[in-house]
């Protein structure tokens, strides 16, 4: 049981239910469905959809990379330091509701647990988490054509890739495999 005026303990629940939200998110289920399913749940659900085995841990190793990705293009975008706050009568007036009254809202050391919890610096993605998260053959070949050409991921346009502006064949359209990295 957690003490909902406590805030130790909560970096890492939130990161644990952003986590199994983030891969419920990509299976396109409710959020309702959290209430009655579990990260054991989803992995059998994900292992009947597609016929491979999947864990708990997978899940939740799953989600962790959609928030860490997720996060990281918001960085990139100027969301960091500083961007995650509360209006300041959370954290400076004592509120006056019933069940919280006289309490204010220790959102600094909520974050720091939190981005501890993540293994986020201030807020920002380190790099170095996101690479290693990634294949050692996929992260090579992706610096080497990043290094070279500037950008190594682009988007195709009507079978039209739109680094080198070569129509794609067919086969390589629609292509769902992500243990492959298409190139053209």
């Amino acid at each position: 049981k957690t003490d909902p005026l406590a805030w130790e303990g909560k970096g890492e629940l939130t990161k644990l239910l952003q986590d199994l939200h983030a891969f419920s998110d990509s299976l396109d289920l409710c959020k309702f469905s959290a209430f009655a399913e579990g990260a054991e749940e989803y992995a059998a659900q994900y292992s009947a959809m597609v016929g491979v085995p999947f864990t708990m841990d997978d899940v939740l190793a799953t989600g962790e990379r959609v928030y860490n990705l997720e996060r990281h293009y918001n960085n990139l975008a100027g969301f960091g330091e500083g961007s995650d706050y509360l209006p300041k009568r959370f954290t400076q007036e004592a509120s006056t509701m019933p069940g919280s009254e006289g309490h204010v809202c220790e959102l600094d050391d909520m974050l720091a647990e939190y981005y501890t919890a993540r293994g986020w610096e201030d807020g920002v993605v380190p790099r170095e988490k996101l690479a290693a998260q990634i294949e050692p053959r996929n992260l090579g070949l992706y610096q080497r054509v990043a290094k070279r050409y500037g950008r190594a991921v682009v988007p195709v346009q009507e079978r039209t890739c739109l680094g080198c502006f070569m129509a794609l064949p067919t086969q390589h359209i629609g292509l769902h495999d992500e243990s492959r990295i298409e190139t053209c």
